[in-house]
């Protein structure tokens, strides 16, 4: 088996800047915040996501596929609930060089590209009462190769139309994210994983 020629990449303080956008990696993660700052996301989830994307959530509910996570983040972050958000970077890890196909949970496999590393401060305004929210995240996106749907009808499995698949041909195809979810107790809606597991 051979070591694949690894290398790392540190982004430290305000995020982006003219050097971050000089690499592949920051800049979909650029793209990727733009879009969840912006709390609408009427599109569809394949400009970002993964068909078999996973997300491990902090409170350890596991988002599996694409169109689940997306349908998702629209409950958790629209902008019913917050006015406004903002991810306020602290330090970004990148590492490159993991080209081939990663086998992932349950064989689950797509091609890697690269894996970020990072710590930040999100902050969301409470649509009803105005309140500022800042929680301290730890999360690390793994970023693959952009695939569509297999189904050929210019819709993904939500039903929205695809505009496009990927961002400079990546797609997130799994992240964890950790946090103390407490600090938001009340505000984030629970979903509908979460109340299965743990409860109304």
């Amino acid at each position: 088996m051979s070591t694949p020629n690894l290398t790392i990449h540190q982004h430290t303080g305000p995020f982006p800047t003219l050097s971050s956008r000089q690499h592949p990696a920051l800049r979909f993660l650029e793209n990727y915040v733009k879009k969840i700052n912006s709390t609408s996301y009427s599109n569809s989830y394949l400009s970002y996501y993964h068909p078999r994307s996973i997300f491990h959530d902090a409170t350890g509910i596991d988002y599996v596929g694409g169109a689940v996570i997306w349908k998702w983040i629209q409950g958790l972050f629209d902008g019913e609930i917050f006015s406004k958000i903002e991810m306020e970077n602290k330090e970004l890890f990148v590492i490159g060089g993991l080209g081939g196909q990663e086998e992932r949970e349950g064989g689950n496999e797509m091609e890697g590209e690269w894996k970020i590393f990072g710590e930040s401060v999100a902050h969301w305004w409470v649509k009803s009462t105005g309140e500022k929210i800042s929680v301290p995240r730890s999360m690390v996106f793994r970023l693959v190769k952009a695939e569509d749907e297999a189904t050929g009808e210019g819709v993904d499995a939500n039903g929205v139309v695809v505009e496009e698949v990927g961002f400079e041909g990546l797609q997130i195809g799994e992240v964890r994210v950790y946090y103390d979810r407490s600090l938001l107790m009340g505000v984030f809606r629970k979903s509908e994983q979460e109340k299965e597991r743990f409860g109304a």
